[in-house]
């Protein structure tokens, strides 16, 4: 089954127009918890080391909604819809964390069996799977995607969709209408008007990360040690491999933002042996910079 190309955001998030709210959610773990008394952080460190999957729902008090999806505890993909329009991947997960330092936010907690969440997937990056030239009603394309053990969701409807269907392995695993909201059919679709008809399919499902945390350090990482060979050439360079060691980081991609901040301590008071104070203060301040852009999810 051939795949257009193309953005995956505009294949998708775009023409679907959905709010993150829209999006079915799975069984409630936590509701309404509020920004102003948990430590988001830390709650995203908690869904990580129990190896949680499901949906973390963020309303703030503007109006802007974002909603960060966990596959086995990891951060696979987030969504942020505001004012300023909409974000995904990497950027929308940013925007929350940085918007929920300054606006109260709602947060809701949401787990998800595994096939239901990889059949969510394609609604945010999936590919949508192009039509035959006369065009296949709702039943033909179930029966197709059955034969294909098609993994994704299906839409029914134009501008506002009516119902959406997610599939994995060609079987459909629940219906929802357009506010999240499972239908009571079950596996069968409810009764539809619409004639449009759209699938979207997310290749590789089970190698899929949208927002590549480990990428994200290694910037970071990068950015670090150009400062560093800026200010000290080679030295600044074993200063850092030093700092790794002393931490036990055997990998950059696996550095915790905490672990990069012990490192600029271990520097700053290497540099202040060396060079005096305030040297050493300026070139920490430089790489507290840096990191201090990290995404900060609590692990």
């Amino acid at each position: 089954m051939g795949l257009i190309a193309g953005s995956a955001f505009a294949s998708a998030v775009d023409t679907l127009k959905f709010p993150p709210t829209s999006f079915p959610k799975g069984k409630p773990v936590q509701k309404n918890l509020d920004t102003h008394y948990i430590h988001l952080a830390g709650l995203f460190r908690s869904l990580a080391s129990e190896g949680f999957g499901g949906i973390v729902l963020m309303v703030f008090e503007d109006g802007s909604e974002a909603l960060i999806v966990f596959r086995e505890g990891t951060i696979i993909t987030a969504y942020h819809a505001g004012p300023e329009g909409r974000k995904v991947g990497l950027p929308a997960l940013t925007q929350a964390i940085v918007q929920a330092r300054q606006i109260r936010a709602y947060v809701d907690v949401f787990k998800l069996e595994h096939e239901i969440l990889v059949a969510i997937l394609p609604l945010l990056h999936g590919v949508q799977v192009p039509t035959q030239a006369k065009g296949q009603s709702l039943e033909e394309r179930l029966a197709e995607f059955k034969k294909a053990e098609f993994v994704g969701a299906i839409v029914v409807g134009e501008q506002v969709p009516e119902s959406i269907g997610l599939i994995y392995a060609g079987i459909p695993m629940g219906w929802f209408d357009a506010q999240g909201t499972e239908s009571e059919t079950g596996s069968q679709p409810p009764p539809h008007r619409s004639l449009t008809v759209r699938a979207f399919a997310l290749e590789g499902a089970d190698t899929f990360a949208a927002i590549n945390l480990a990428l994200d350090k290694q910037i970071v990482a990068g950015r670090i040690r150009e400062v560093l060979e800026k200010d000290l050439h080679e030295f600044g360079l074993v200063l850092y491999a030093r700092g790794l060691a002393a931490r036990e980081v055997v990998e950059e991609s696996r550095a915790s933002k905490a672990q990069f901040t012990g490192l600029i301590e271990d520097i700053e008071r290497a540099v202040g042996v060396l060079r005096g104070p305030a040297p050493a203060r300026r070139l920490a301040a430089d790489l507290h910079g840096v990191v201090d852009a990290m995404i900060d999810v609590g692990f």
